[in-house]
């Protein structure tokens, strides 16, 4: 599970912080409207598993579709 935090959309991109599940530690991630990263942090998390980033940075991309973005979205996999 990953939580997006701070979902910003703009005429240039679209940015999100994102909690790994029961960590309390953000990242970040930055992309064009093409949806190719321009700026991330991983968290120490992502050194161990790195689905968290994944997650957060296929929402986000999946998200460059939608006009209304929400401010805040909850990724959940099994």
């Amino acid at each position: 599970m990953v939580e997006l935090v701070n979902i910003q959309k703009n005429d240039e991109f679209i940015s999100t912080e994102y909690i790994p599940e029961d960590s309390g530690e953000k990242g970040y991630i930055k992309m064009d409207l093409k949806g190719n990263v321009l700026e991330s942090k991983q968290t120490s998390f992502d050194e161990i598993i790195a689905d968290y980033f994944c997650h957060a940075r296929r929402t986000l991309r999946k998200l460059l579709q939608v006009d209304d973005v929400p401010k805040k979205k909850l990724v959940m996999w099994y």
